[in-house]
């Protein structure tokens, strides 16, 4: 047997230590390396990214932004599919798509089984939204800021109803009608006014006014309907909104008789290619009167990848890639939707026209029809 004495032991444990740190440092640079290694981008096999906008012009404005970022990868694969988004949702939850994702539009992953996704990314929304007529606003004397978000850039110092009075002051005095509105049916106008209800610091009644617990004696409530019968009042609205729906109403707007008009997402897919660039979007104003909240009516989207993607890390790249700065301002123009940059904190109030509140929505359209 060997006897190691004091003195040898004192030069072999140093010699060990080192030995052991070494391998340590070997394997932690080399994963290091791993997950920075470039190779790990992979694009060999072709991904599979699935939209939920059912709607062809979408898809192919998504696909031309997929194009170009082919054109800055050349080796980069990949196949579009697009439908509708409550076919894709149950489709992905049962795992019956074929082939499988990997990037997918989804709603919020927390309405989803845990351990779903390796990443999700808020990414765009299906909210009420107002449309304006670029000519009209132009010729009314009104400045359209370069990202044309007319009421972003005028609220950031001033209350948003001063604004919306200016707005729709100005464009009246130029002989347009501020305010297309098609309201046979009621949704449009009770759109309206839970907007206004939720402005008037009643985030929370706008919020319950798809529940039983909403009460119509509400100080925001109120105030909401005062706000659009004084819209009324001043000549601000169309004439005849209790007569059209909102396709009469839309075409007015498209043909330069109206300067804006409160749509949803699901509507904005009904502008002609050729009139797209005549229209532009802009936020409602959308922080509380005095508390300065801010919030959103409609619904959100989400771009994520499933646990199950081949390749996450690609994934991932593609999905930086499409929620980038660049490339979600020029899905909002092309889109006419509102696509949201990183960080987006804003409360998203569920939409009226959206939930089981048709009494609700009647009672709205009775009380402006009767006046």
């Amino acid at each position: 047997m060997i006897k190691f004495r004091k003195k040898h032991l004192l030069i072999i444990i140093p010699i060990v230590l080192f030995i052991i740190i070494a391998i340590i440092l070997t394997i932690g640079l080399s994963n290091k390396k791993g997950r920075n290694d470039k190779s790990l981008y992979s694009f060999e096999s072709t991904f599979q990214i699935y939209s939920g906008f059912g709607d062809d012009t979408r898809k192919n404005i998504l696909n031309s932004e997929l194009d170009r970022l082919k054109g800055l990868h050349p080796d980069f694969k990949f196949k579009l599919y697009d439908l509708p988004f409550q076919d894709l949702d149950k489709a992905f939850r049962e795992k019956s798509l074929n082939p499988a994702p990997d990037l997918i539009v989804t709603s919020s992953p927390l309405r989803y089984e845990k351990n779903m996704f390796y990443k999700s990314e808020l990414w765009y929304g299906k909210s009420w939204i107002l449309l304006y007529n670029r000519s009209v606003l132009t010729l009314s004397g009104i400045e359209i800021p370069p990202n044309g978000n007319l009421i972003e850039s005028m609220t950031a110092e001033r209350n948003g109803m001063d604004v919306l009075n200016e707005l729709f002051e100005k464009t009246a005095a130029a002989g347009f009608t501020p305010i297309a509105l098609g309201s046979k049916y009621g949704l449009p106008l009770a759109a309206w006014i839970q907007h206004l209800t939720a402005f008037e610091n009643g985030v929370d009644t706008a919020e319950n006014m798809l529940s039983s617990d909403f009460s119509d004696t509400s100080e925001a409530y109120q105030l909401a309907l005062k706000d659009f019968k004084t819209f009324i009042e001043n000549g601000w609205v169309d004439p005849d909104y209790t007569k059209n729906d909102w396709p009469v109403a839309l075409k007015k707007l498209l043909n330069g008789d109206a300067a804006f008009m409160l749509i949803n997402e699901n509507q904005t897919s009904s502008i002609p290619g050729d009139k797209v660039d005549d229209i532009g979007f802009t936020s409602f104003p959308n922080s509380s009167a005095e508390t300065g909240q801010k919030w959103l009516i409609g619904s959100v989207n989400y771009i994520s990848i499933p646990s199950a993607a081949i390749n996450p890390e690609t994934s991932n790249f593609i999905l930086n890639y499409l929620t980038s700065e660049g490339t979600v301002n020029r899905l909002r123009q092309q889109m006419l939707i509102p696509f949201f940059r990183k960080n987006y904190t804003t409360k998203i109030i569920p939409s009226i026209t959206s939930g089981t509140s048709s009494d609700l929505i009647r009672e709205i359209r009775d009380y402006f029809f009767n006046l």
